[in-house]
């Protein structure tokens, strides 16, 4: 499964959508327009980590680098060298 459909999963399961309607977010768009703070910010981290078996560091964890579904595939990606076209 390709980083974005992973991450889409992920983040409609935190924020209890369906996945479709987080598909249909612009990928640059913040995901405060569905509720993001840093609480559930942080359960998206540890979801995150667990299913692409990578840790986050310290100064990564800012809600600004966090904050859009573009910003936390660019994060996975760069942390597990995987890059995706979409």
């Amino acid at each position: 499964m390709m980083t974005y459909e992973k991450i889409v999963e992920l983040v409609a399961m935190v924020f209890r959508l369906e996945v479709d309607h987080v598909k249909r977010l612009p990928r640059d768009e913040s995901l405060s327009r569905i509720g993001l703070d840093s609480i559930n910010c942080m359960e998206i981290v540890v979801n995150i980590e667990e299913e692409f078996s990578i840790v986050f560091n310290d100064e990564e964890l800012l809600l600004d680098n966090l904050n859009t579904l573009d910003k936390l595939i660019y994060m996975v990606e760069q942390k597990t060298g995987e890059h995706t076209l979409i």
